[in-house]
């Protein structure tokens, strides 16, 4: 019995799935530590591309710019909080914490995405905010603990580059990386 409700929600998520037809961009924002952050979102102004989706693989190329890497969290944390202190930017958590505990990064036990409370879900759309994410999704063969300081996501790699050097006046470390990244349905 306990089998067919387990393969009706599988049938179910896949149908919402495939019933989606548009990428969306999320704007989820959070602050730090009392942390004054801008919202970049709001810039009419703003225009951050699209990207080509290969729909056969929901695959999309990115440019992702990364303030440094480490195993210790609250490293980079320190560095998010100061860069965007420096340069009026945006840390964007995603509702994500750090948990001591387990240390990983992950969504509270409670959150509303069920299939993902109490796990890590990626940052995977461009996006000027600053967050902390595991480097593995955006370089191959890393370890799964090594955790990345990111500075932003871009479609334009002229747009990354111009990010970059912003950064590096306070983290000479920081680089750009070409990312392949998936833009299907996750749940």
């Amino acid at each position: 019995m306990a089998s067919r409700y387990l393969v009706l929600i599988i049938c179910f998520i896949a149908l919402s799935c495939n019933n989606s037809s548009t990428v969306q961009n999320t704007s989820e924002s959070s602050s730090v530590d009392s942390v004054k952050l801008t919202d970049l979102k709001d810039d009419p102004y703003d225009t951050i591309s699209e990207p080509e989706i290969d729909m056969n693989n929901e695959m999309a190329t990115y440019f992702v710019v990364i303030a440094d890497t480490s195993y210790n969290y609250f490293n980079l944390r320190s560095v998010l909080i100061q860069t965007a202190r420096k340069l009026k930017l945006e840390i964007d958590t995603m509702d994500r914490f750090y948990n001591s505990i387990t240390r990983k990064i992950q969504l509270p036990d409670d959150s509303e995405d069920e299939i993902y409370a109490g796990e890590y879900f990626p940052r995977r759309y461009n996006s000027e905010s600053l967050s902390i994410e595991y480097a593995n999704q955006y370089l191959d063969n890393l370890n799964d603990s090594l955790m990345a300081g990111i500075m932003g996501i871009y479609v334009e790699q002229s747009d990354a580059e111009k990010r970059l050097q912003q950064i590096r006046k306070y983290n000479p470390k920081a680089f750009v990386v070409k990312s392949e990244l998936f833009q299907g349905c996750m749940h």
